[in-house]
């Protein structure tokens, strides 16, 4: 199976040298897709019969995601972090230990899953990005034939 991750993320980084994209986007793209599979694992084990074994137990990791997913996922990523939210993580790495960090905190909230900017920022600013986090709504994955996701909404 020929998966676009590897590729996509390369293309990223390409994008973020060139100045095309914010400095350190990549590394929170990255948190966000790893953050979504974990999410998308934990959705998926909730007992329902139309799952046999876990998406973990079936090879479904940050590599299983179909091109147009990929692209829909920095469409939102790039709109999560935005100026002001770029204000906020930049000024504010001195509390995170890296910028997937911060992605994964950005798929976390959005999902509803659990508090996330809140356990690491001062309150008030955590509480800001997951209000802005979840106005994005929660993301839905179907998994298509070829054993990709494929973001339904």
């Amino acid at each position: 199976m020929n998966y676009p991750t590897k590729d996509f993320v390369n293309s990223l980084i390409q994008e973020e040298k060139e100045g095309t994209l914010p400095f350190l986007f990549t590394k929170f793209f990255w948190g966000y897709i790893k953050s979504e599979v974990q999410v998308q694992c934990f959705f998926s084990d909730s007992g329902s019969s139309e799952w046999e074994g876990t998406l973990a137990d079936k090879g479904f990791n940050e590599f299983t995601f179909s091109f147009d997913c990929l692209r829909v996922m920095k469409e939102d990523c790039l709109f999560f972090f935005s100026p002001w939210v770029r204000e906020i993580l930049y000024s504010s790495f001195l509390f995170y230990s890296s910028p997937d960090k911060a992605g994964e905190d950005f798929s976390i909230a959005r999902n509803f899953v659990g508090p996330s900017f809140r356990d690491i920022l001062p309150e008030d600013l955590g509480l800001r990005l997951e209000e802005f986090a979840q106005s994005m709504g929660p993301t839905i994955y179907l998994i298509s034939e070829c054993g990709k996701f494929v973001e339904s909404g």
